[in-house]
């Protein structure tokens, strides 16, 4: 179980840093200004996940009770993963779409002031 946390946390590593390499972040900070300005996460966030994971961890317990099979490390992170991860970075990234819509039409409203004016 151990060795089997480990490889997904590597996993977890490479693929941010393929993320940010992907969005053509350069460092660390600049990626860190950027998608905490555009994606911010607060307390309620985290108890909603906190309790996804929960209900998604009962569920698959009480999946392989009724069938009668082990459950697995893989089992439980591709479970997440699809699950309540998969819903959360969703959930993140509408609202980072929505909150760079809404900065857009801020800038659009400026330009077109400034240009009537």
């Amino acid at each position: 179980m151990q060795k089997k946390t480990n490889e997904h946390l590597i996993w977890l590593n490479d693929h941010l840093d393929f993320v940010k390499e992907d969005m053509g972040y350069e460092t660390q900070e600049e990626f860190d200004q950027l998608y905490k300005t555009l994606c911010p996460i607060n307390m309620v966030d985290i108890i909603s996940l906190e309790k996804s994971i929960n209900d998604e961890i009962y569920e698959i317990e009480k999946y392989c009770k009724e069938n009668k099979t082990p459950i697995t490390a893989s089992h439980i992170i591709e479970s997440l993963k699809f699950g309540p991860f998969g819903q959360f970075q969703e959930a993140l990234e509408g609202r980072r779409d929505n909150h760079k819509k809404g900065i857009d039409v801020i800038e659009e409203t400026n330009r077109w002031r400034d240009n009537v004016s």
